[in-house]
């Protein structure tokens, strides 16, 4: 009875404590689908200071995902970030460790596949240039002159899993202003015409969705 007694409350003691374990936790998913990302390289940081302001982080450890995405940190951090094959790194979208009672609480983090959108320019009407978006996620429109009756294909890529809104626009003629009419416009993905609208009045836009890991091909006839 005393020994029970002593165990009892010896296990009280360890809860009112806080935790058992006080490592980082948790499981890296991919944007989209849940699918649990495996051998991914997670990083755990300890930071201080405020998020919206002066923020500075320190790496501290660095593992791998096991096969079902999870991942276990010999101790405790602030942050966690994630890079993998195929996938974009997580940048900036740390997965930040809550605590309850003051135990850390298992982290989830997300990580967007690979996407890439190819898409075909057709200048039926003899249009001076079009402008196009950027190839990658930090480049500006491009301008692209075409002569008429001639076309050229070009690759974007972008974050899958997820929508992305294409916005272009036309010009008829050198000095002119950009062709607003929807009409001239026709965009074709797998064989079906896109809704085409107007961004700000000023430039035609539509959106399209981008599966992971694959490339979606559209037609833009102009």
């Amino acid at each position: 009875m005393i020994f029970l007694l002593w165990l009892l409350g010896g296990v009280g003691w360890l809860g009112c404590s806080g935790c058992k374990e006080k490592n980082a936790t948790g499981q890296i998913l991919e944007f989209g689908t849940e699918k649990p990302i495996s051998g991914a390289t997670l990083t755990l940081r300890a930071c201080e200071g405020e998020v919206l302001g002066n923020f500075n982080c320190t790496d501290v450890a660095t593992t791998k995902s096991d096969a079902d995405g999870n991942f276990d940190f010999d101790q405790d951090g602030t942050v966690i970030s994630g890079d993998a094959p195929g996938f974009w790194d997580s940048g900036d979208d740390f997965a930040f460790i809550n605590r309850k009672d003051g135990c850390p609480v298992p982290a989830t983090l997300h990580l967007y596949p690979f996407a890439w959108l190819k898409v075909k320019l057709n200048n039926e009407s003899g249009a001076f240039q079009i402008t196009a978006p950027g190839e990658n996620l930090i480049s500006n429109g491009r301008s692209i002159y075409l002569g008429q009756g001639i076309d050229t294909t070009i690759y974007f890529f972008r974050k899958g899993n997820q929508e992305f809104k294409y916005i272009f626009s036309v010009i008829p003629q050198a000095g002119e202003a950009a062709n607003l009419d929807l009409d001239a416009f026709k965009v074709v993905h797998n064989g079906k015409e896109i809704e085409t609208s107007l961004q700000n009045s000023a430039a035609p836009w539509f959106n399209i969705y981008l599966p992971g890991h694959d490339t979606t091909y559209i037609i833009i006839n102009y």
